[in-house]
């Protein structure tokens, strides 16, 4: 496999091995490459955690029944409206 770096990436590294973080550059992506799929394990832990939270709702009645297109897009409307209300208390503070 042939990869082929920015100026930005190679330069860091470079930094990474200059600074004995690393003994090559090799070790430098290697380490990346971990973290990414460290990351990608987390995200998938925290969507099962999710799910299983949207589950608990369900089971106590918590859940919104839409049976037609028109339902879903009145559902989705209340979504982006409290969205920007959301946003606008942000933006506000």
């Amino acid at each position: 496999m042939e990869v082929t770096l920015t100026p930005e990436h190679e330069r860091m590294i470079e930094e990474q091995v200059t600074a004995g973080r690393f003994s090559s550059p090799d070790e430098a992506i290697a380490a990346a490459l971990e973290l990414l799929q460290h990351r990608n394990e987390l995200t998938l832990e925290e969507e099962r955690k999710l799910v299983q939270i949207a589950l608990e709702q369900l089971n106590r009645g918590e859940g919104v029944t839409i049976e037609t297109p028109g339902e879903m897009d009145a559902f989705f409307e209340q979504i982006k409206e409290r969205s920007g209300r959301k946003r606008e208390g942000v933006e506000a503070e």
